[in-house]
């Protein structure tokens, strides 16, 4: 599908801060509805079975949201609107993300909780889908990353210091405040984000369709895996490093049933857990992104992140000291980070055709999105059959394993002198 633009841009300081605030609220509800809201709702409904609710809970959402998100843009990019094709479904996903989390406080039982998150989840898949659409419709090429790297600092800050807030509400009738202020804090910030938007009405041509055979139609959406082997190594990389990151997902199950803390206990300490994962990875990518450079080498950095996040989780297994277990978020965090430095960079490069890159860029977030939902939904059944230590054995070996996805893959060629 082609466009006729009428595109009006939003000048990139005043887009980069509208999406930075934006998507910092979004991912507070994304990042406190699983760790400070939903576990502890299921667990007042159901003191038994909570752990294997929220794992099946969080599963079927997740994997809502993984195929919602490709549906978001389908319908924005056919939105004919004065108010604009991204900011109109960005203003109605948050509000309706947002509110939608409120109920959560007050469901009756677990069935509700599934569907008012479930429909908050979907909603805010039209902000995570289209923020960076808006962007790569405004911004030049040549400063993407530079708006990639501020929002997404941004968010990551403001997301991690809204959790450590939130943690420290107690009481009786906590749930409900904590979910009244994300809710309403939210949409106050999604409006701000959409009033400083600029973007106008653009209408369409639809080009002709794809013709050929099966093959040639399914190589038009994704590379050939025997044309390009490394684009799909570099995938299953992706999605087995983010398998063993996902586990972190879980923490709040673990720390109620594993350490057996308090409601009190376990929310303090997710908003400790969160500082230090932010901070370690903060460091890091900032760090490993320059020394790999520097280096013009990439793939001893995922090395070390596969091996250094299964150290982690082996820890996470044997361990019954709490304090070597935040010492193993921290190592989590470094792993996770020095991936992240060189991630985006190594799948660039690995990308089979730069003229088709907003279609490849779009098929290398599946692996990422797809990890959270395929962990919580196995992790209650790996649990009752094999403990926290296999839990965390085999998500550490999961870790192990990507290193041997690198084999296929070239490293960077020496800078030319």
């Amino acid at each position: 599908m082609s466009t006729i633009n009428r595109q009006v841009i939003t000048p990139f300081k005043r887009l980069v801060a509208a999406n930075m605030v934006g998507q910092a609220f979004i991912l507070s509800v994304n990042v406190i509805a699983p760790t400070l809201i939903i576990p502890f709702k299921l667990k007042e409904l159901d003191p038994v079975h909570y752990g294997e609710l929220f794992g099946y809970i969080s599963g079927i959402i997740g994997l809502i949201a993984l195929l919602f998100g490709p549906f978001c843009g389908y319908i924005s990019d056919r939105t004919v609107s004065r108010f604009g094709r991204r900011r109109l479904w960005i203003l109605l996903g948050g509000l309706v993300g947002a509110l939608s989390i409120i109920p959560t406080a007050y469901a009756t039982n677990a069935i509700q909780v599934a569907v008012f998150w479930g429909l908050s989840v979907a909603a805010l898949s039209f902000n995570f889908a289209l923020n960076p659409v808006l962007a790569a419709d405004q911004i030049d090429e040549s400063r993407l990353g530079t708006y990639g790297g501020i929002t997404g600092f941004g968010g990551l800050i403001f997301s991690t210091a809204a959790l450590a807030l939130m943690s420290t509400l107690m009481g009786a009738s906590a749930l409900t405040l904590k979910t009244t202020i994300l809710g309403v804090a939210a949409c106050v910030g999604i409006i701000i984000q959409v009033l400083m938007i600029k973007e106008g009405k653009v209408e369409y041509v639809y080009s002709a369709k794809i013709k050929g055979s099966f093959i040639e139609r399914i190589t038009a959406v994704y590379p050939s895996p025997r044309k390009y082997p490394a684009f799909t190594w570099g995938l299953f990389t992706r999605l087995l490093i983010g398998f063993a990151f996902a586990t972190s997902a879980y923490n709040t199950v673990m720390m109620l049933q594993k350490f057996k803390f308090s409601d009190e206990t376990v929310q303090g300490y997710v908003g400790l857990i969160g500082v230090i994962t932010v901070v370690t990875i903060s460091i890091t990518t900032v760090l490993g992104g320059t020394l790999s450079d520097k280096l013009r080498k990439q793939k001893p950095f995922v090395y070390f992140s596969g091996v250094f996040m299964a150290a982690a989780l082996v820890i996470q297994a044997f361990t019954h000291s709490f304090p070597l277990v935040l010492v193993s978020f921290g190592m989590i965090g470094i792993a996770y980070g020095v991936f992240l430095s060189v991630d985006t960079a190594l799948m660039i490069r690995l990308l089979p055709n730069k003229n088709n890159a907003g279609k490849d860029l779009g098929i290398i977030g599946i692996p990422t999105n797809l990890a959270n939902p395929v962990v919580l939904f196995i992790a209650p059944f790996l649990v009752a059959t094999t403990g926290w230590t296999g839990f965390y054995l085999v998500f550490g070996a999961v870790a192990f394993i990507s290193i041997f996805t690198l084999f296929s893959i070239p490293e960077m060629s020496p800078k030319q002198k």
